[in-house]
């Protein structure tokens, strides 16, 4: 992985969709000699046929091309059918995984640790680790699920994206490992999060169970085949068996069993080959976000000391073998061409070139562990927040103007003036995509410590967390008064628990909720939006901060319902440039609202025709003049980014750029301009780490 410059997690995530293309191309040339295969038996069978009572016994191929017509149709049905199968059977599995990483966990015996139950010191201190990195890293907070079965030292990150990702921990990891070594494998299994490992192991699931998929209808034909009697037809003449259609059927299913286990094997092959690469590569993120190479390196000698080993018990581990932090199947060679994961030796001694290669025994692994639990610090009691405005904090409680169709309430502050601008933060803020460093990691701790125990309880409390969302969004008596039922009875008792200066962190607010949201159902999710929008609408106009609420929420729901359904309700725009325009003069009229009249169309033109310029190469369609303000609304804009978010890593990540540039134009950086961005790019599937704004004054 590049370690330089802003684009690296983009740079990655365009490398994840080409090695997912390599990957669907190698399995197809693994079809495609499958179906040869086939066809050839199909024609050697037909031949059999022909040759019935009376006839040659001979059998052969066709030897010219008017013999081979007479087989055209049959070719065609018989590779038709192959495909379909293979295909059919890959989508289904693939399909039956869309929900998300959750369903992966689960299938392996995974149980969900919800964080208001959670009683053991080693799952609470697993649950900060993920929660630290995951605020850390700009993505939601995943569901972490405990595997109370497997006794040896793993992990695994599933999922299609970031936002709907889970993260599954072996029980002997939590018992084996100290602190900074149980750091190191959550930061590698975040790494295969942010560097787009996840869709591709998913496709690896299904286009393996396609090809092993075909041999399981083979063996199935073979033993219906077997429960037939035709033992009678055997008696009869041998000549007369030369065309026995139930003879030739098992001879078919057989080819079937025999070539769809030969297509999985190399897919198993084609498997281990890519996922051992991606294995390095997550090392080498995972001591870049931890900054501690012991941590991992550490995880790593422990698994080879370890009685255990890395290795699963669990039957749906063989699907799964490449997700894991090691290798978790046994195996007679250290070197196998189907291990996903390379040698211990060779990942430790790239992180510890002074290794000694000796393994620590088993309890040395254990006393480290015990020693470590019993002296890490007491977790800092969270106490009242320091009002207003949360001041340890880094960033202010500044309040930008008003954005195209959102407009902005009076504040106490319309703004402050910061040493850097708004687009130097964000291209910090990239820089640290998907490698989040030390600043982002004391943001994360700082902002948990600073959290009350009974709010950070209300956070993950699902309907607690629906209240907490209404909050934000301002609702006065005569509104409390209008909400369904249970909000309406349990808004008043979450409300006052909540000290006022958490207002001004909503984005950080969300990413804590995103797993209590994640456990409502899609209609329940629907209602809470539902209620939102009509809070929101109460005085016929969706101020910014509103906005940037009610698009977390959004956000959400679409993960809820599939890693590529589109926002409900929401239908995108026809064009990738009429989108991208769209936004950029939504950011421009943002900048341009401290003017008046035709002062501030000049300057959205010029900023939109400045940022159309610089994305000329990659968008050459642009409007290089700003829409009228009367046509950009929050739905429009809504519409835009469900456009925006098929686009590649690369062409997101200019239009972050871009947009970035033309809020700041203005010189008023606040923090909720900066929260803007992070919405923006949450809506575009770019995790955007908090970057570390000046304090207010």
């Amino acid at each position: 992985m590049s370690a330089s410059g802003p684009t690296s997690f983009f740079e990655q995530q365009d490398l994840a969709r080409r090695n997912s293309k390599r990957l669907i191309l190698l399995f197809g040339l693994a079809l495609v000699a499958v179906v040869i295969c086939l066809d050839i038996v199909a024609l050697l069978l037909a031949g059999m046929l022909e040759n019935g009572p009376g006839k040659s016994q001979g059998v052969s191929l066709p030897q010219s091309l008017g013999d081979f017509s007479r087989y055209t149709g049959l070719i065609s049905i018989t590779s038709g059918v192959t495909a379909a199968v293979v295909g059919l059977a890959s989508m289904g599995r693939v399909a039956s995984l869309a929900s998300g990483g959750s369903v992966v966990a689960e299938s392996l015996g995974g149980r969900l640790l919800d964080p208001l139950n959670v009683k053991d010191p080693m799952e609470k201190r697993l649950l900060n680790i993920v929660e630290e990195m995951a605020i850390a890293s700009g993505v939601p907070v995943p569901p972490v699920y405990l595997l109370d079965q497997e006794e040896g030292i793993n992990a695994f990150a599933a999922g299609h994206r970031p936002e709907d990702a889970a993260i599954g921990v072996n029980r002997g990891t939590l018992e084996t490992l100290s602190r900074d070594q149980l750091q190191g494998v959550i930061a590698h299994e975040f790494s295969h999060i942010l560097n787009g490992d996840m869709r591709l192991n998913i496709r690896m699931m299904g286009l393996l169970y396609g090809l092993l998929f075909l041999g399981i209808v083979g063996r199935t034909i073979l033993r219906i085949l077997g429960d037939i009697n035709y033992r009678s037809t055997r008696r009869s003449n041998d000549n007369e068996n030369k065309g026995n259609p139930l003879a030739v059927a098992y001879i078919f299913a057989l080819a079937m069993f025999i070539l769809g286990y030969v297509g999985f094997f190399f897919g198993r092959l084609i498997q281990a080959s890519l996922s051992r690469q991606r294995e390095f590569l997550a090392d080498a993120s995972a001591v870049q976000f931890t900054r501690n190479p012991d941590g991992i390196a550490g995880a790593l000698k422990a698994i080879g000391g370890w009685v255990n080993h890395s290795s699963m018990k669990s039957p749906a581990s063989m699907e799964t073998a490449h997700m894991f932090f090691g290798d978790g199947i046994r195996r007679m060679m250290m070197h196998s061409p189907f291990a996903t994961h390379p040698p211990l030796e060779t990942r430790i001694r790239r992180l510890d070139p002074q290794w000694d290669g000796l393994w620590p025994d088993t309890d040395q692994i254990l006393d480290k562990a015990r020693t470590d639990l019993q002296n890490e610090p007491a977790q800092k009691r969270r106490g009242p927040l320091d009002l207003p405005g949360m001041p340890k904090i880094p960033g202010g409680m500044a309040i930008p103007g008003t954005m195209m169709g959102l407009s902005e309430g009076p504040t106490q502050s319309s703004g402050v003036k910061y040493p850097s601008s708004l687009s130097d933060r964000v291209n910090e803020s990239l820089a640290t995509a998907g490698r989040p460093g030390a600043d982002q990691f004391g943001y994360a701790r700082e902002f948990l410590d600073l959290l009350p125990d009974s709010v950070h309880e209300m956070l993950q409390d699902p309907l607690d967390a629906c209240c907490v969302t209404l909050w934000l969004l301002e609702p006065d008596g005569k509104d409390v008064a209008a909400f369904p039922e249970p909000y309406r009875s349990e808004f008043p008792r979450v409300a006052t628990a909540l000290p006022a200066g958490l207002k001004a962190y909503p984005v950080d607010l969300c990413k804590i909720m995103a797993p209590a949201m994640r456990r409502l159902s899609p209609a329940q999710l629907q209602e809470i939006l539902g209620v939102g929008h009509q809070l929101i609408m109460a005085d016929n106009k969706v101020k910014m901060g509103e906005w940037l609420v009610r698009r977390m929420i959004t956000n959400q729901l679409r993960r809820s319902r599939g890693p590529r359904a589109t926002d409900a309700g929401v239908r995108p725009m026809s064009s990738t440039a009429a989108a991208t325009s769209l936004l950029l003069s939504a950011a421009a009229w943002a900048s341009a609202s401290e003017k008046h009249g035709d002062e501030a169309t000049r300057l959205a033109d010029s900023l939109v025709a400045d940022a159309s310029q610089s994305l000329a190469q990659m968008l050459p369609n642009l409007n290089a003049q700003a829409m009228p303000k009367s046509e950009i609304g929050a739905d429009q804009l809504d519409s835009a980014l469900a456009r925006l978010l098929d686009e590649s890593a690369m062409v997101r990540l200019a239009i972050l750029r871009a947009a970035a540039k033309i809020v700041q134009a203005d010189s008023v950086i606040s923090r909720r301009e900066f929260d803007l961005m992070r919405v923006l790019a949450d809506s575009l599937g770019c995790p955007l780490p908090p970057a570390l704004l000046a304090q207010a004054s």
